[in-house]
């Protein structure tokens, strides 16, 4: 063999590593890209747990397998577009690795699968926040949004479609995925300039999904960031959005009494309405409420009995038994999963790892603060479930904490002068 033969592969290797060098994506495309991968595998996932029910543990591992590509595409090509340079704080660095250690030390007496599991949720939540500079690119972001907006209709369209499919199958459930859709992407399409058929058309598409979901805290997130929304627009004086939200809101609660009584889910929204007020009257029969007041008492009882080492470090992801008879892992309530799981270390991360996005930034433009008041709504539903791994949650945890640190900023210039 020739020494030109020889050294081939390692030619084509540094071919292939310059080639990706020199491949780049701006940061905007790839965020709306991850985020419309995000609504699509809900599509499919939340589809397919309507035809075949009987799959649906199979189904819920395919749409953790599929979070799991759509971070780690988003944070590789994010951290490519920076140049392979991000800024790492010593401190975050320290705790990023402490986040490892603890990982595999509290579960060494669960599992290895246990505890790869338990990293990667506590940790891409936080490479979301260290890598997305939603900051500066806000108004790029709702540009972009604005122009695939009949994209984002045609998605929705056959979510409708694959729920109508689901309920002449005889499927009375909630949709599979419990979070049917990307907050961040649907609203500032919704919002964004463009014309108010495409913003109509959303909604007409959207509403059903959310209603037939039957998730209580998507329903509160969304009338949430309506409310918020329209404050905004007021506030603003932006007569345009505030009509243009007027309409598509209308459009929005006619197609939703359409959707209660046409596709048969009054009796699941009635029940759902029943249980609420079940919560107010404290009555203790919301099954889902009930269990998750039960995984924080567990939980809280954990750290009692053993306080120094999981306050510090976080508990392991071990099963453990509620009095309800069912065994869980974790909160089912992303927030307090991540500081159950993480502890004062996950907590100390968190609070530097959107620090070095924010300095190029001394403004807080009003479409992060748009983006942010969306955002909240992504961070409410998450109250509902563990999306820990869903590329919004990290993106929502980004933009409110790049907000909060500009306008902590500003206060203490302001202070300073």
């Amino acid at each position: 063999m020739s020494h030109r033969e020889s050294t081939a592969p390692m030619r084509k290797s540094l071919w292939l590593l310059e080639s990706w060098r020199a491949f780049t994506v701006s940061p905007v495309t790839v965020i709306v890209g991850i985020l419309l991968g995000e609504q699509v595998l809900t599509a499919i996932i939340g589809i397919a747990g309507g035809l075949w029910p009987a799959e649906s543990a199979l189904l819920l591992h395919l749409l953790i397998a599929g979070q799991l590509l759509l971070d780690g595409l988003g944070l590789l090509l994010l951290f490519q577009s920076s140049g392979n340079q991000v800024a790492r704080p010593r401190l975050f660095v320290i705790s990023l690795i402490g986040l490892l250690v603890a990982a595999v030390a509290k579960n060494l007496h669960v599992s290895p699968t246990a505890a790869a599991i338990d990293l990667v949720r506590l940790v891409v939540p936080l490479a979301w926040m260290a890598l997305a500079p939603l900051g500066g690119i806000a108004d790029e972001f709702l540009e972009q949004t604005g122009r695939i907006r009949y994209l984002i209709v045609a998605i929705l369209v056959v979510q409708v479609i694959g729920l109508i499919g689901g309920r002449m199958e005889g499927w009375g459930a909630a949709y599979l995925s419990g979070d049917p859709l990307t907050g961040l992407l649907v609203f500032p399409a919704m919002v964004a300039g463009g014309d108010i058929i495409g913003q109509a058309a959303i909604v007409l598409m959207a509403v059903p999904v959310l209603v037939v979901s039957l998730k209580r805290t998507s329903w509160v997130s969304t009338a949430v960031v309506i409310v918020l929304l329209a404050v905004w627009s007021w506030r603003s004086a932006s007569a345009r959005v505030l009509m243009r939200l007027f309409v598509v809101a209308l459009c929005g609660l006619l197609l939703a009494s359409a959707v209660v009584y046409k596709l048969g889910a009054a009796n699941g929204v009635i029940r759902r309405a029943e249980t609420i007020t079940s919560i107010a009257a404290n009555s203790g029969s919301d099954y889902s409420f009930a269990q998750r007041l039960q995984e924080i008492t567990v939980e809280v009882n954990r750290i009692k009995a053993n306080p120094i080492p999981t306050v510090l470090l976080g508990l392991s992801s071990e099963e453990v038994t509620l009095p309800n008879g069912q065994t869980t892992h974790a909160i089912h309530a992303t927030p307090l999963f991540l500081l159950f799981g993480g502890g004062l270390l996950w907590v100390v991360a968190f609070l530097i790892a959107g620090i070095p996005q924010t300095i190029p930034y001394p403004e807080a433009s009003p479409s992060l603060w748009l983006l942010a008041l969306i955002a909240i709504g992504t961070l409410l539903d998450s109250l509902g479930g563990n999306t820990a791994l869903a590329p919004s949650f990290g993106l929502a945890l980004a933009i409110t904490f790049q907000l909060a640190t500009l306008l902590l900023r500003k206060a203490r210039t302001v202070e300073r002068s």
